[in-house]
């Protein structure tokens, strides 16, 4: 069979057209194509449903373990869907995928970074596999040593295909850590990414990186290995610039997710400005001061608006808030306790005329949290100040009570009068009418909490 006959009797169990896509990379430069491989992978290649034939002969090609034929064979297809879906069909064993890596490079593809971009996503899949397996059956031979050695040995390879710049991008767009799949798999994920991290960073110094980039992971990681040496500072400014323009740009999103990634993507910001030079030292207040969300009077937000918007704003918060854990920002203890005081007076103003209660728990119950934890672990003379505007600016006892829920609060002996009067006075009633309203379990529960909270007062 030719190649465009195998593509005509090729058939997708995504029901995608496969014949659509024979010119995906007419439309997709090399880079493009690393960007979508994830979504190429999961949609196009792992579909592709080969006539009986194709998958015979690509059978004996691995039966054998004869690779440069197989390659061949793979190449001859033509077309990059079926290229990739051949590879991943036939391929799904780390040993074979790192064995045959040097021989898909040597089978001159047309586009061989193309190639090597989608089955990279491939091999990352396979990994976290084998690591959620090994989690679950405690196997240390592999979480010990066996997945480090699979790792070294992989960027190794890849750095026969990629330069050092285009595969620390790839690496540090790779969350730190996922909320999708069992414990185990977390875990592993946890793992994998961590150790590929870390290997990408011993076998790529800054001076072999590039700042011309767009992608926000990369810029913090950049920011993070140019912060650290001064020769780097004019690369360091130059990222401080990307990543400001992106979180000013109206694209920027973003959405909760684990709230240590968050937090360390916060710090990854402060620390970046904080040792960077010029006006970019100080967009974090800037636009808390400029852009604050609008929720009454004129100019105010629509609804929906109002959500993406506070989005934003929460989290320029946790940047400031993470700024205060730095130092080298401060002249005096002075200068600290008025920035203290200047984030938690303009975290709660936001709040106090904020009229979504949803909104409230949803989205500024997160830099509450962080201030929370801050304050507990690291500057214990700014807890009084957050105490007492939690207390007082939280207009819905419920909200409230949802705040300090879901965080380690402790009652001291400054607000637990304010605490337990409010709570005597408005918990009664809201109980009642999250009842009426069809809220008798979310009203349930939360009143088990008020009674613990009451019993350790």
């Amino acid at each position: 069979m030719t190649a465009d006959e195998i593509l005509k009797h090729t058939r997708s169990i995504a029901s995608v057209d496969v014949e659509e896509q024979k010119d995906y990379l007419a439309y997709h430069d090399d880079e493009d194509v690393a960007n979508d491989a994830r979504m190429f992978l999961m949609h196009y290649a792992y579909c592709m449903d080969f006539p009986d034939e194709v998958y015979e002969e690509s059978y004996q090609f691995v039966k054998e373990r004869n690779w440069a034929q197989f390659f061949y064979y793979v190449k001859e297809l033509k077309y990059f869907v079926l290229q990739t879906g051949l590879i991943v069909s036939s391929l799904r064993e780390l040993d074979i995928l790192k064995e045959t890596f040097p021989f898909m490079l040597a089978a001159y593809f047309e586009r061989p970074k193309a190639i090597a971009a989608v089955v990279r996503e491939h091999v990352l899949r396979k990994l976290l596999e084998v690591t959620a397996k090994a989690v679950k059956d405690d196997d240390k031979a592999w979480l010990d040593y066996g997945l480090q050695q699979y790792v070294d040995d992989l960027d190794s390879l890849y750095l026969t295909c990629f330069t050092g710049a285009e595969l620390s991008k790839w690496a540090f767009r790779q969350n730190d850590y996922t909320t999708g799949g069992s414990k185990d798999y977390r875990e592993g994920y946890h793992q994998v990414i961590a150790c590929i991290k870390d290997d990408v960073l011993a076998k790529v110094g800054p001076a072999d990186l590039d700042v011309d980039a767009t992608d926000f992971k990369y810029l913090l990681y950049l920011a993070g290995q140019f912060a650290e040496d001064p020769m780097y500072k004019d690369k360091l400014d130059q990222c401080v610039e990307a990543i400001k323009n992106i979180m000013l740009s109206d694209d920027f999103e973003w959405n909760p997710s684990v709230l240590a990634q968050d937090v360390m993507t916060w710090q990854g910001i402060g620390e970046a400005v904080v040792n960077s030079k010029g006006q970019q030292k100080n967009f974090i207040d800037d636009y808390l001061e400029q852009h604050y969300v609008v929720y009454e009077g004129l100019g105010m937000a629509t609804l929906e608006q109002r959500y993406e918007l506070a989005k934003k704003e929460i989290f320029f918060f946790g940047c400031k808030l993470m700024m205060l854990l730095m130092d080298n920002r401060f002249a005096s203890v002075q200068e600290k306790d008025d920035y203290w005081k200047d984030a938690i007076e303009r975290l709660f103003k936001q709040i106090h005329v904020c009229d979504n209660d949803h909104l409230i728990s949803m989205y500024y119950v997160i830099p509450i949290q962080l201030a929370e934890a801050i304050a507990t672990q690291k500057y214990p003379q700014g807890k009084p100040l957050l105490r007492q505007k939690l207390i007082e600016e939280v207009m819905d006892i419920h909200t409230l009570l949802s705040a300090i829920w879901q965080m380690p609060y402790h009652p001291d002996n400054a607000t637990e009068t304010q605490l337990l009067a409010r709570i005597d006075a408005e918990w009664p009633m809201k109980k009642l009418y999250m009842a009426q309203h069809h809220r008798e379990k979310e009203a349930e529960n939360m009143d088990k909490f008020v009674q613990e909270l009451l019993g350790s007062v």
